[in-house]
């Protein structure tokens, strides 16, 4: 099984293709306004509909019974047998309500200033977490830092009543005192993962339906992902039909038809063209959908760019585009747009020549980035095109050649960039989405993020794809690419890496202070001072007071923690030896006003500030003065503010006996 079972269909930040006809994707922010929703929720909807479609795999009883007992469970097993996807059900099925929150640890570390850094931090866990660490594509150096750190961070998710299941890659030693965790899982029965796809949609087959030979032996060898994409198929026959015209018979031949049989047809087709003919069958699969006029110009492009010697007929005596095309099995519409008769028949004519010419693979590649660019100057979207390019490259094991069409399209300067920044966008989340080669991405992007100074439309799409799948599967790894994003951010793109950053950030308190943290360490390096007033910028914008004195259903506020603590005192230092008081007045009202509000955070929040201060008499004086004429805000008591400025009058005292 592979590691997830179906399509994903969370977030709404990336494309998503759910059925036929064109796909409409809206590059950039919602046009209505409308606020996003944080990325911890949609990462739920994906557990809910994963455990719609899922299949016990032989030994999970096993993994459930060791989850309950350790509240860790390892989950292993060759390729394809559904680590991943056995270890997110069983969070599943511990979610105790509202009030749980399920996170996906971080499988890398992303260091490049030496720093040993963790993977796991035991301060993250909070209770009754859902935590999945998925390391089924971590380096070996990976798992084994995982393993090491792993025991105190187990040690936590005892403490806070959480749950961890960590999906291991298929080959890696396994220390002897963790391997008490692990179970093996093995491969589910595929008729009944097709079962449990199509009741999901709503389809309910009889028995002996689902025993005709040709679909035992295409389940027999096929992947999960590739019957999850079967059941799509017969739901989209399903949908071409009425409820008196239409049977599950009559949808499963089809799709049978299109999946096991459709490669025979087109091999059969190729055997039998010409080198023209080939041009313009792989052009309508390329272009499925175009019009015709676009189709011949592509393979007529195509022609030149393999070279192709074409003899040219006078003009009166060619055959009809209609004709050629049904040479093809294609064929016109009544708009006069070119398509195939038969549901992904684009998708296997692509396949067979990514497949059976691996030496045209270059050829095709110059290919489809002259069809990109000439789309986007025409003002055209070549969004399906992208997606099918892209399918291509992932499918044949070629992320890079992905990778390298984004940021050139990307980076790409003249009178369209913007919608060559659409296609970079949609390569890339397609890419970070795929669950083999997602990795790739990941590291690419983090690559372009802190390399050389990114053009701005790269940073435009690289906040856009971090802001996008990377937060729902990866949150720590697009809160990286953003910090670094936003360091550099230049006015040609400012405040956008900034915006996304503290949305991000602020969407839960674990990765609030994953954000301080990777602050506070810059303020031991060397800075220049462009960087360092930029920290001070970063810093400011994160020193929200509500975010760390407000619990928000936590035990204790963030404020609590003494690393935390320690962290916004330092940030605070900084600030006001870079600023006069003057201009941080307003923040440190607010921060005032929170050790108000909150009085379990009181005594942390007054800390900070006077800890901050150094013990200088006249930072001390504006700050006790501050607070004794800072007025009552609404919802305020005279004795919350009472029981401040003593604490505050105390304080301020101690601080200044000790730096006497």
């Amino acid at each position: 099984m592979t590691e997830f079972i179906g399509t994903a269909l969370g977030d709404a930040s990336g494309p998503l293709h759910s059925g036929t006809g064109d796909q409409y994707i809206y590059f950039g922010p919602s046009s209505n306004g409308a606020p996003r929703r944080p990325p911890r929720d949609a990462a739920l909807d994906e557990l809910f509909r994963l455990h719609r479609r899922f299949v016990f795999p032989p030994r999970f009883e096993l993994a459930r019974a060791r989850l309950s007992e350790y509240r860790t469970v390892l989950i292993s097993g060759p390729v394809g047998s559904g680590r991943s996807a056995a270890a997110r059900e069983l969070l599943y099925e511990r979610q105790q309500g509202s009030g749980s929150r399920f996170i996906r640890l971080p499988d890398r570390v992303e260091e490049k200033d030496g720093s040993n850094r963790s993977i796991l931090h035991p301060d993250d866990v909070q209770q009754s977490d859902l935590m999945l660490l998925d390391l089924t594509a971590a380096r070996p150096e990976v798992l084994e830092q995982a393993q090491r750190e792993m025991p105190e961070f187990r040690a936590a998710v005892q403490a806070k009543s959480a749950w961890l299941t960590v999906a291991l890659p298929s080959e890696g030693h396994i220390r002897d005192d963790l391997s008490g965790l692990r179970v093996l899982v093995g491969r589910p029965k595929a008729l009944e993962v097709l079962r449990r796809h199509l009741h999901a949609e709503r389809i309910h087959p009889e028995k002996e339906e689902l025993s005709r030979g040709e679909l035992t032996s295409f389940l027999a060898t096929a992947h999960m992902r590739e019957i999850a994409q079967f059941a799509d198929l017969v739901k989209q026959y399903r949908d071409q039909t009425t409820a008196d015209t239409g049977h599950f018979t009559d949808w499963l031949e089809r799709a049978l038809a299109a999946t096991v049989r459709r490669q025979s047809e087109v091999r059969e087709i190729l055997e039998r063209s010409s080198g023209a003919q080939r041009a313009l069958f792989l052009s309508c699969a390329m272009l499925h959908g175009a019009r015709g006029q676009a189709v011949q110009k592509a393979a007529a492009q195509l022609l030149q760019a393999a070279e192709e010697p074409h003899v040219m007929q006078p003009l009166l005596s060619r055959t009809t585009l209609p004709q050629r095309l049904a040479d093809v099995s294609a064929e016109l519409t009544a708009e006069g747009r070119v398509v195939f008769r038969g549901l992904r028949y684009d998708e296997a004519v692509s396949d067979c020549f990514w497949d059976d010419f691996p030496e045209l693979r270059p050829v095709l590649r110059v290919w489809t980035d002259r069809l990109v660019r000439d789309s986007a100057a025409a003002g055209e979207r070549p969004d399906a095109l992208v997606l099918r390019y892209a399918r291509q490259c992932l499918r044949t094991e070629s992320p890079e050649e992905l990778s390298g069409a984004a940021v050139a399209w990307a980076s790409a300067s003249g009178g369209t960039p913007s919608w060559l920044q659409r296609s970079a966008y949609l390569a890339l989340d397609t890419g970070l989405r795929d669950e083999t080669h997602g990795g790739h991405f990941r590291e690419k992007t983090y690559d372009w993020a802190t390399g050389r100074q990114p053009s701005p439309g790269l940073v435009r799409v690289l906040v856009a794809v971090c802001s996008g799948a990377m937060a729902v599967q990866h949150p720590d790894s697009a809160l990286v690419r953003l910090l670094h994003l936003a360091r550099r951010e230049t006015a040609d793109t400012a405040p956008t890496a900034h915006d996304a950053l503290f949305d991000l950030a602020f969407s839960e308190g674990r990765l609030t202070r994953r954000l301080l943290d990777r602050i506070d360490r810059a303020w031991g390096r060397q800075l220049s001072p462009w960087r360092r007033a930029r920290e001070i910028e970063l810093f400011w914008r994160l020193a929200e007071p509500e975010r760390f004195a407000d619990p928000e259903g936590r035990a204790r506020p963030l404020i609590a923690e003494p690393v935390v603590r320690r962290q916004l005192t330092a940030g605070w230092r900084v600030v006001l030896t870079a600023r006069p008081f003057a201009d941080c007045r307003a923040k440190t009202a607010d921060w005032l006003r929170a050790a108000r509000r909150w009085p379990a955070a009181r005594e942390s929040v007054l800390d900070v500030l006077v800890h901050a201060c150094d013990g200088r008499g006249a930072l001390l004086g504006e700050l006790y003065a501050l607070d004794w004429h800072l007025p009552c805000a609404s919802g305020e008591g005279q004795a919350a503010k009472a029981e401040v400025s003593a604490l505050v009058w105390q304080k301020i005292n101690a601080a200044q006996k000790v730096s006497s």
